[in-house]
């Protein structure tokens, strides 16, 4: 390279860093004792491994930590859109306890975690197999809207574009066919988690075992049950590889 762009590439190796910021790695080097360049730069690697994928670990104990949850015994709930923080809050309770509801979460060992979302929310296949419609990877358009998911999550969520599938003949569903109530979708799933533990660092693990148990479509103002249906185990997406969710 020096030979080819001569001084001009000289002078742009002496001001950039080979892992981190120059001065960042001219502190480092100070530091350690290692005079040969391999050693060095294997150190620097390693190092820039560590502030990676521990930096990944912060942020993800960070939003753990910051999750919509309302909890009661080993029942825990999570809204995925943060507006559902307040359904959470006044109804949750009585949700459960609709009869259809509660005799599936009667003697059930272990927590229970319970998903709340939209009807049409796109990704609740990644959570359980609620239907072909939600099995994304079947689809063609599945990379273009996932990498838009990627690059554009906040848009989605706050613009409520999670609601709904892109090129199905779904109508949108959030609102119940009579009395103005919000209907959303609950989608239960039991963890297995270490002694039983119900805290959000236990429930969302990355070993934590989870298992579809049953979904259900509530009118959450009025308390009306629309549709309940068991699931089986797995996730929508097949043998695909799916992130925990």
């Amino acid at each position: 390279m020096r030979r080819q762009f001569g001084d001009v590439y000289g002078d742009y190796r002496d001001r950039t860093g080979m892992f981190l910021p120059k001065p960042l790695e001219n502190v480092l080097l100070r530091l350690t004792p290692m005079r040969s360049v391999l050693a060095r730069g294997v150190v620097g690697f390693a190092l820039l491994g560590v502030l990676t994928l521990g930096g990944a670990f912060a942020l993800r104990s960070y939003t753990i930590g910051h999750l919509p949850l309302w909890s009661d015994g080993p029942v825990t709930a999570l809204a995925i859109l943060p507006n559902d923080a307040m359904i959470l809050e006044h109804r949750m309770a009585s949700v459960l306890d609709i009869p259809e509801i509660r005799s599936r979460l009667e003697n059930r060992p272990g927590p229970v975690l319970v998903y709340v979302m939209p009807k049409q929310y796109i990704m609740q296949g990644m959570i359980a197999d609620t239907g072909g419609d939600w099995k994304l990877y079947k689809h063609h358009h599945t990379f273009a809207m996932i990498g838009d998911w990627i690059f554009h999550p906040f848009r989605h969520l706050q613009g409520g574009h999670a609601m709904m599938h892109e090129g199905t003949s779904h109508e949108s569903m959030d609102r119940a066919d009579a009395g103005g109530g919000v209907v959303r979708r609950l989608i239960v799933v039991r963890v297995d988690t270490h002694d039983g533990a119900t805290s959000a660092a236990d429930l969302f693990a990355i070993n934590a075992r989870r298992a579809p148990l049953f979904f259900a479509d509530v009118d959450v103002h009025n308390l009306k049950l629309q549709d309940i249906e068991d699931l089986p185990a797995g996730t929508g997406w097949g043998r695909v590889p799916t992130p925990t969710f």
